[in-house]
């Protein structure tokens, strides 16, 4: 294959969009939070990851996959 170079990466862990709204003094405001939002149980089936590329030939590629969660102890 020919060789690569990486010149950009670009990563969303998370739900995209994620807003929280907390009531204070009489008031609804919203937060949105900058680190990474972990559940507190594993989601069914694991942890969805993809990722897209972009090359300079104009092609494209996509990659999918599913990290199964832990065993509980």
């Amino acid at each position: 294959a020919p060789d690569v170079a990486l010149t950009a990466l670009h990563t969303t862990l998370g739900p995209q969009h994620l807003t929280y709204y907390e009531h204070t003094h009489g008031k609804t405001i919203p937060y949105h939070p900058k680190g990474i939002l972990l559940p507190n149980t594993c989601p069914h089936n694991g942890f969805r990851f993809a990722a897209q590329f972009a090359f300079q030939d104009g092609s494209h590629a996509t990659a999918h996959t599913t990290v199964r969660c832990p065993a509980r102890k």
